[in-house]
């Protein structure tokens, strides 16, 4: 006999009340093979025990009765009441002795194959006794990974519209993060803009992460994933670039030019946060042609730069905002020597784009040269008065 902690609901006392009886209708032979029986374990105790007595010195209340029956009593009274149980009263009736099951307080469970005792009797309004209830998982329920997932099925279960509301011991409000709303507003302006938005996976290889890209891995920098199951989820991607090369690697025998862009997170290692870790929001785009295209992604970043309401320093006027942005040349490993530059708020810098080096579009299989832009979001979300919105999660 097995138990398991379940939750009574009405529909759940149907299902262990029709269940038995489908497989009585095939699979037991109309109880000529197997009777199957449900039963409250918390009203009854083992160890149990199958008795075969005399029908007058068996005893009990049976299920939807409300009063006390011998056997050889209350199989009359199926015959001459009950129209389903009575097609079953002959497989024991003319027997000498009945089957019986007892607990360890001799309380009758059952009368096998015809009707259980109403003692322990399931219905929608058991409860658990205390306070707590362990649950366990049964391997068909892959979909449950943690303990709100359980809190997610009781409540499906009880229904969302039975718990009752209450107001929140605090003030809030309910609203959209400003990341989000600034995230919205590029996703639709870069669209307008010609280019194709894709969505990518945050776990990458480390060999896309890194190598592909020629820039070196100093342990500091990628989250690493703990037994990953495959080659191609190793490390949480630190940079968008290489999902970006591998999605246009995808799409190469597309008719050029191929213009991309995702604005995702990007994910860092940072001590000073509990998890260790912290997700960056950046906007990255590559544009595919036959030519590198620079001066498409260098208009790009102007485009998004003057939606962002950041001037650039040298803009008439420029001097009296707080924000603004430049560009100057850098080194970064994955971009052409000469061919690129770091965008820069303020002194702080944010991102870089330029011509993908050889290299990298040679480790990507990518035929044609590509244009990339990739900056950090974050520095940019601000009121009309130039004051961060970003609201920190962490500490």
């Amino acid at each position: 006999m097995g138990r398991r902690a379940v939750i009574p609901t009405p529909v759940l006392a149907a299902v262990a009340v029709h269940s038995p009886d489908k497989l009585h209708q095939n699979l037991c032979r109309q109880r000529t093979l197997v009777a199957i029986g449900t039963h409250d374990l918390s009203t009854i105790q083992g160890p149990f025990t199958y008795e075969a007595l005399p029908p007058e010195d068996i005893k009990f209340t049976p299920l939807k009765q409300t009063r006390e029956f011998n056997a050889k009593e209350l199989l009359q009274h199926y015959l001459d009441h009950d129209q389903k149980l009575k097609k079953f009263v002959p497989i024991i009736h003319s027997a000498v002795v009945y089957p019986v099951i007892y607990d360890a307080r001799r309380t009758v469970l059952s009368l096998p194959p015809i009707i259980n005792g109403a003692h322990s009797a399931v219905s929608a309004e058991l409860g658990a006794d205390g306070t707590a209830l362990s649950v366990s998982v049964p391997p068909t329920r892959s979909d449950i990974l943690h303990a709100c997932d359980v809190a997610e099925d009781v409540a499906i279960a009880h229904g969302y519209n039975n718990i009752p509301t209450r107001i929140p011991p605090t003030a809030t409000q309910g609203r959209e993060l400003p990341i989000n709303q600034l995230t919205e507003m590029l996703r639709g302006e870069v669209a307008m803009a010609g280019f194709t938005e894709v969505l990518t996976w945050a776990l990458v290889s480390r060999a896309e992460n890194f190598d592909h890209l020629r820039r070196p891995d100093d342990g500091n920098t990628a989250v690493e994933i703990g037994n990953p199951a495959t080659a191609e989820f190793e490390v949480c991607r630190s940079s968008l670039l290489s999902s970006a090369l591998k999605t246009l690697a995808a799409n190469k025998e597309n008719a050029l030019p191929i213009k991309l862009f995702e604005v995702s997170d990007a994910i860092l290692l940072d001590a000073s946060r509990s998890v260790g870790a912290r997700n960056e929001r950046r906007l990255v785009a590559v544009h595919c042609a036959k030519e590198s295209g620079f001066e498409v992604i260098h208009g790009l970043l102007n485009r998004v730069m003057e939606v962002l309401g950041v001037p650039h320093k040298d803009e008439p006027g420029a001097s009296s905002r707080p924000v603004s942005y430049h560009w100057s040349p850098s080194t970064d490993p994955a971009l052409f020597p000469g061919r690129q530059a770091a965008v820069f708020s303020g002194e702080t810098q944010v991102g870089l784009f330029g011509i993908v080096h050889p290299e990298v579009l040679a480790a990507f299989e990518l035929p044609y040269p590509v244009s990339a832009l990739e900056i950090n979001l974050e520095p940019f979300v601000f009121d009309q008065f130039y004051g961060s919105l970003l609201e920190p999660l962490d500490s």
